[in-house]
């Protein structure tokens, strides 16, 4: 998953939501513990760990209009965010993703 292919996801639910749609969610999948769902004011990921994501996201920014909105071990981790500029947000997502699903060393 590249940025540009996050900006688009971040793209489309934000077009979709002012022509009306605003319940509208984009994903993007790969397998059952790879996805990535996006709303006008929200990014959800497949959040495979027990641990909190303050921890194993640490060091990771969180752009000024990012906040986490809420968890489950094993399951997601959803971030509110502002739709302020994409491509900060696709890499956001991007580091996230990568940190999340990277292989057990």
């Amino acid at each position: 998953m590249d940025r540009d292919s996050v900006a688009a996801l971040f793209e489309e639910a934000v077009d979709r939501a002012a022509a009306g749609e605003h319940g509208a969610v984009v994903s993007w999948t790969s397998g059952e513990d790879r996805w990535v769902q996006v709303t006008w004011d929200a990014v959800n990921l497949a959040y495979p760990h027990g641990r909190s994501p303050e921890e194993v996201l640490a060091g990771i920014a969180l752009p000024e209009y990012v906040t986490l909105r809420g968890w489950e071990a094993g399951s997601y981790v959803t971030f509110d965010h502002g739709a302020h500029d994409t491509t900060v947000l696709a890499d956001f997502v991007v580091a996230c993703t990568e940190r999340l699903w990277r292989p057990a060393a």
